[in-house]
């Protein structure tokens, strides 16, 4: 049997609009699809040369079929007609051997997104191979000449990909968005002059469109000083200090806030914020709304991954819970309805308050600024949060000497309630959109 035809939009629609009509024909009650068609670039440099190329085309397809309460679901990586017909007896078969369950089904058709909002995610780049190689090398290369100190490196990489989703269902649904995403990055090694000592760090930037990339130059030469800066570290005893986490860093301690409100961690009753709605579960500071068409943002997107339209909405206004984050099912297992979250967060904003970050620092006579998570540490029941960091010791708003081999712990429901600062500092390179923020003491586990 011939492969469908994918060349255009209308063609990739049509072929899924065949796997659901396919579908039903052959027993199931409804059924939904989801195809994923990508291109991916990726070019990587080391010590002035080009390392690593690699240029793909995926087909990702992924079916869910519901019969008698029933829901089997199948992951297709053949586009032939006859490996979907196959596939689709699996699924049907599948349902067989699982539970009933009343929560399964497609999303109720009004909630369905059938329009095509335009949201500036797109922006297919025509550089060709040659320019990004070159491209690659120039970060790298700023980089290695920063400084004498700087005697190695891992390389720059740039990765590219063009992504087509397309949804149908049996609601008589159909709907398809583009997307594009660019990162570059760079990791060097950087040597003491005048002891022992290696010290090894990055930098990245990653965008929508590869025009709004940092320069080469800047990413290069800022993985340059991030490594010199680490070196000299010391430990330091146990103690109890204020701790500054950089926009890249707080936007951790805010993804186990998600995985908290997510509506699985909800009904599963593995949230340390259990039955949290209309509940004060953080500072007074802390508000944070969803806004998932913003323009040009690395997340938005114009329907979930059940085909249910996107909307902005506050998740936390002044520290009190408005919603979970839901999918269709875990919404119906709840008791609520869907929020669009099918998938996760698409540009979760972290509002800053009115503290000035920069002259707040200026206050602390030892503040503990951490540079970067090492490894994992948090118990997703409890809140206990227990991670290795790398930072620095900031006094009075000045560097002060670079710190290793120390954790951080505490209570992820005592940290949210104790955050006195956030900034407006905006890291826009994922789904999670926050500034830096001061928490006001953590145990610092040193020597």
């Amino acid at each position: 049997m011939a492969n469908y035809k994918l060349d255009s939009t209308e063609e990739k629609r049509n072929a899924l609009r065949d796997v659901i009509d396919k579908a039903k024909i052959m027993g199931a009650e409804s059924a939904a699809v989801s195809g994923f068609f990508s291109k991916h670039l990726t070019i990587s440099s080391r010590m002035r040369e080009i390392e690593y190329l690699e240029k793909s085309d995926e087909v990702s397809i992924v079916l869910d079929v519901f019969k008698k309460g029933k829901k089997g679901s199948v992951s297709l990586a053949s586009t032939s007609k006859e490996s979907i017909v196959k596939g689709i007896e699996k699924a049907l078969s599948l349902c067989e051997f699982t539970e009933v369950d009343k929560f399964f089904g497609l999303p109720d058709p009004e909630l369905l997104e059938r329009s095509e909002p335009l949201l500036d995610i797109y922006f297919p780049q025509n550089q060709d191979l040659e320019y990004l190689k070159e491209y690659a090398i120039e970060c790298e290369n700023a980089a290695l000449e920063h400084s004498p100190r700087i005697c190695n490196s891992e390389g720059a990489s740039i990765n590219c990909t063009e992504q087509e989703r397309v949804l149908a269902n049996s609601h008589d649904y159909c709907n398809s968005y583009q997307s594009t995403s660019y990162s570059l990055s760079c990791c060097v090694i950087a040597e003491a002059e005048s002891e022992k000592g290696l010290e090894r760090d990055y930098w990245y930037d990653a965008s929508r469109d590869f025009n709004d990339l940092e320069s080469a130059t800047s990413i290069g030469e800022r993985a340059a000083r991030r490594s010199i800066e680490r070196l000299g570290a010391r430990k330091i005893k146990s103690q109890r200090l204020p701790i500054l986490l950089p926009n890249y860093c707080a936007k951790t301690i805010f993804g186990s806030l998600v995985s908290a409100l997510s509506g699985t961690s909800q009904y599963q009753k593995r949230s340390f914020f259990p039955d949290s709605i209309s509940k004060k579960i953080a500072s007074s500071h802390i508000s944070i709304n969803e806004s998932p068409r913003e323009k040009k943002f690395i997340a938005s997107a114009p329907f979930d991954g059940d085909g249910v339209a996107t909307i902005s909405q506050p998740l936390i206004t002044e520290g009190i819970v408005n919603r979970y984050l839901l999918s269709t099912y875990s919404a119906r297992r709840l008791g609520f309805k869907t929020t669009g979250n099918s998938g996760g967060v698409r540009n979760l904003i972290i509002h800053p308050n009115d503290v000035d970050i920069n002259k707040a620092l200026m206050d602390f006579k030892e503040i503990f600024v951490v540079n970067e998570f090492l490894g994992q540490g948090v118990n997703e029941v409890t809140g206990d949060f227990s991670r290795g960091v790398s930072g620095y010791i900031m006094r009075r708003g000045e560097k002060a000497y670079p710190v290793n081999e120390v954790t951080i712990a505490g209570n992820l429901k005592d940290i949210f309630n104790n955050i006195i600062a956030l900034g407006d500092d905006f890291d826009y390179r994922s789904s999670i959109v926050t500034g830096s923020i001061i928490i006001d003491g953590l145990t610092i586990s040193g020597s």
